[in-house]
């Protein structure tokens, strides 16, 4: 998996790629992200969004690209 920002201490490779043990779900990889705990995280797999329901049951696959869009608030 490759990040593309990511503001956290994570061991990430000169590639910007981060290791995950097989069988890694999306919803574990955004725990261990420890993004800030507001919900609405708008979260995509190679470009395709992948539902708050569906990241527990999500296996990612090596190569994958995972983007994690923070909720957009004002008014």
């Amino acid at each position: 998996m490759r990040l593309v920002s990511v503001d956290a201490a994570l061991p990430l490779g000169p590639d910007g790629a981060l290791d995950l043990p097989d069988g890694t779900t999306l919803a574990q990889l955004l725990a261990r992200l420890a993004l800030p705990d507001e919900g609405g995280y708008a979260v995509l797999v190679d470009d395709a969004a992948v539902a708050e329901g569906e990241r527990a049951g999500h296996v990612l696959a090596g190569g994958e690209k995972v983007t994690v869009l923070p909720p957009i608030k004002g008014g």
